[in-house]
């Protein structure tokens, strides 16, 4: 009973294991995405891989707005930490770290029972040594005990009971879930803090410099159009948080800020939003709207700036 009811649901599970590892950001929303369960990336809205592997995490924060109403003023609301809120992000991943271990070696052994052991017991019933109904009682086990190291870590790093059900309910639903449990169980544990103090945690030192540059050439642009208006304050406010960031984290500003050398050769100005590089000739991004940036002089070899 078991072997022919595994026979005819086991196409389906992997083709659900697959879409439940898409994850969707809406607008407002900024993610953190370590699919392959080693780096992470910085994702905005839409439709992103979260990740097929057990060891593939997840979080997904308030992200600052990149534009305000209308087609050149850009939005500089960004909310920042101050180094208490930055330890509290750290002593709140280190928490959740010393869980990942269990569960990733218990969901690849899930992945392995389920999507390995089971269908080879299933199909080819004389080439392997365990009737299907010792697999899946073995699925079972392993999916338990997923379930209660889960809860346990869920609510030592702080989410509140009644969070816990709902960030459990995936694997609870659709057991092989359980396989990539790190996928969703954390995806809001950040939630509420400052995202750029999230991504200065778990992005890679040169990501978030890239991602910390982005967000001060807004502001610049934010500066620019803000003048003379009541949003100016905000700006240098936001200016003000963004580097205290910077300083918590030991990124020398001058260097974040710091224009990277043209990838053609033929380029002469640059969108200092998206980083689209253009000709000589050009005034505006064609995408942005904003005025564009000529490159910095390349320093010659002695020093002085070389001839374009």
């Amino acid at each position: 009973m078991i072997a022919e009811l595994a026979h005819e649901l086991l196409p389906y599970a992997a083709i659900l294991y697959s879409v439940d590892a898409l994850v969707r950001v809406r607008q407002g929303e900024r993610a953190l995405l370590a699919p392959w369960g080693s780096r992470f990336r910085w994702a905005g809205p839409g439709w992103h891989l979260g990740g097929l592997l057990p060891t593939s995490e997840v979080f997904v924060v308030d992200g600052p707005a990149e534009r305000a109403p209308g087609p050149e003023v850009f939005a500089a609301a960004v909310r920042l930490a101050a180094e208490r809120d930055l330890a509290a992000i750290r002593e709140r991943r280190a928490m959740q770290a010393r869980y990942s271990r269990r569960l990733s070696v218990t969901g690849a052994l899930l992945f392995a029972t389920t999507f390995g052991a089971l269908p080879m017991a299933v199909y080819r019933p004389h080439q392997f040594p365990f009737p299907a109904e010792a697999v899946v009682a073995a699925a079972a086990a392993l999916w338990t005990v997923i379930l209660a190291v889960a809860a346990r870590a869920l609510r030592k790093t702080g989410v509140a009971r009644g969070a816990v059900a709902s960030a459990l309910a995936p694997a609870f639903f659709f057991p092989p879930a359980a396989a990539h449990v790190h996928s969703f169980l954390w995806r809001n544990l950040f939630r509420g803090s400052p995202a750029l103090a999230v991504a200065s945690v778990l992005l890679a030192p040169e990501e978030f410099r890239r991602l910390a540059r982005h967000e001060l050439r807004c502001l610049d642009e934010a500066e620019r159009h803000g003048a003379g208006t009541p949003a100016e304050g905000d700006v240098r406010s936001a200016r003000e948080a963004l580097l205290g960031l910077l300083s918590a984290t030991g990124s020398d500003p001058r260097e974040v800020a710091a224009d990277d050398a043209p990838r053609d050769a033929m380029a002469a100005v640059f969108c200092p939003l998206c980083e689209a590089e253009y000709r000589a000739g050009f005034v505006r991004c064609t995408d942005c709207g904003v005025d564009l940036r000529p490159f910095a002089p390349t320093p010659g070899p002695s020093g002085s700036p070389a001839p374009r």
